[in-house]
């Protein structure tokens, strides 16, 4: 959870990046025993909850390298544990992108599927689409920035 902070924290945009990047890294690599290229110690289920809980903020970072790398880092995450043991995340991207609350926001959450749709298989698409199609047809008609929409399509 600290490489979580750092890239959370009001610091420096290149040391925020870079702590991002590995967390993608240590996700990737400790988070489940299951996965074909773990690296023992596991991260205990108490940070995972912490790391899910925290991870969707980055989202809406301003600087594109770090919502991207914040994005990377749920879809390695979601690789585990999406839909079935993560389902608060379709919520939590759909919301992001429901609300427009800012453009960094709607395009971190689009990013953020767009990663996650190459592991997607029939029933998640079945899960998501209901609840993300028709957002994704409001942006593309009424979004008021080109790379949104263009994002959206």
């Amino acid at each position: 959870t600290s490489l979580l902070k750092i890239a959370l924290a009001p610091i420096e945009e290149h040391t925020r990046q870079l702590a991002a990047v590995i967390l993608k890294k240590c996700i990737r690599e400790h988070w489940s025993r299951h996965d074909r290229l773990f690296v023992a110690p596991e991260i205990s289920a108490n940070e995972k909850a912490v790391i899910k809980q925290a991870l969707p903020s980055g989202l809406g970072e301003t600087n594109s390298k770090i919502r991207t790398a914040m994005a990377m880092a749920i879809a390695q995450v979601a690789v585990n544990e999406w839909p079935g043991e993560w389902p608060e995340l379709t919520t939590t991207l759909v919301d992001g992108i429901r609300a427009r609350r800012s453009k960094a926001e709607v395009l971190g959450c689009l990013k953020c599927y767009e990663m996650i749709a190459n592991d997607m298989d029939e029933v998640s698409v079945a899960t998501v689409g209901p609840v993300l199609f028709p957002e994704l047809l409001t942006l593309a008609r009424v979004a008021e920035h080109a790379d949104v929409k263009r994002r959206a399509t």
